[in-house]
């Protein structure tokens, strides 16, 4: 795995990375974040990286089963919360009402709670690529 610069991540990296993302992750099962009106128990940490210098990190968190999302999405931003990248990697050809609501909706609510970055990585079947793939797994 390497960072956006395109630098290897090292093994302490990684590992205190995934030492914080089970921290967090047993925290917010717990419900002991201090975000109100917010049950931390329905979110999930997917990832955690690292700063070189091991001082800064960067958790990647998704509403569990992707209830509420747009209620997490304001609460983020009413928290303090600036800057936020959502990734949907489970809708791959259906749910493009789902897809819409994040990616524009989403966004609105974001900015109007006080974010003022978001981003909606685009959906895999927005890919050539994928397009390929799903044709030939039709005609095998």
């Amino acid at each position: 795995m390497a960072d956006r610069i395109g630098k290897q991540f090292t093994q302490r990296q990684l590992r205190v990375g995934e030492m914080i993302k089970q921290s967090l992750s047993m925290i917010f099962i717990r419900n002991e974040a201090k975000i109100p009106n917010l049950e931390t128990n329905n979110i999930t940490v997917t990832e955690v990286r690292m700063s070189q210098d091991l001082k800064i990190a960067k958790a990647y968190v998704l509403p569990l089963g992707g209830k509420d999302a747009d209620k997490t999405i304001e609460k983020f931003a009413e928290e303090g919360i600036d800057q936020l990248a959502v990734v949907t990697p489970a809708f791959v050809s259906d749910c493009l009402e789902t897809l819409e609501e994040i990616g524009m909706e989403g966004k609105e609510e974001f900015i109007e709670a006080g974010g003022t970055d978001f981003y909606a990585v685009p959906c895999i079947n927005d890919n050539d690529d994928w397009v390929d793939v799903l044709v030939n797994w039709i005609h095998e």
